[in-house]
């Protein structure tokens, strides 16, 4: 059964296809299948990959909370204060 969506010509050498036959024998699959596979990890994990860093990098601009002063809390939480922020307040 084919899988439903869009249907590509491509060109492989007759080497690139002895061996996806191969291949696909071993993992009792077919060549259509294996180049599907391969899409997926290399191109469709990339790009959720990219997405994902995307995605925290706005939450870490973004406040979701704010503290009793009225100051934004981040996903990170507050910032802890550093040793010269400690000794500029004694």
């Amino acid at each position: 059964m084919a899988a439903p969506g869009r249907q590509m010509d491509v060109q492989l050498s007759d080497e690139e296809y002895a061996l996806l036959e191969m291949l696909a024998e071993r993992r009792d699959s077919s060549v259509s299948e294996l180049i599907r596979q391969a899409i997926r990890q290399v191109y469709v994990n990339e790009v959720e990959r990219d997405l994902t860093a995307l995605e925290a990098q706005r939450l870490g601009e973004t406040s979701l909370l704010m503290d009793e002063e009225g100051g934004a809390i981040g996903v990170r939480g507050r910032e802890l204060p550093t040793e010269e922020d400690s000794l500029a307040s004694d």
